[in-house]
């Protein structure tokens, strides 16, 4: 698999205001990649996630845009 260590950082600093900021690194190794997203979080009665929730995915190799 790739190496290295995958690593997420939580930004907490608007919390009382309901935002919250999320930085994750994964590696990967080049070539294709395929990233699969959840639309039905544990607890909820229906699925609620929407890529438009999701900021961007960013590519630091080519520091492209992903979605």
């Amino acid at each position: 698999g790739p190496g290295g260590t995958p690593m997420l950082h939580v930004d907490l600093t608007d919390a009382p205001r309901k935002i919250f900021r999320v930085r994750e690194t994964i590696p990967v190794q080049p070539g294709a990649l395929t990233l699969y997203c959840p639309k039905w979080i544990s607890a909820e009665h229906s699925p609620s996630v929407r890529w438009p929730t999701w900021s961007a995915w960013k590519s630091p190799a080519t520091a492209s845009v992903i979605a």
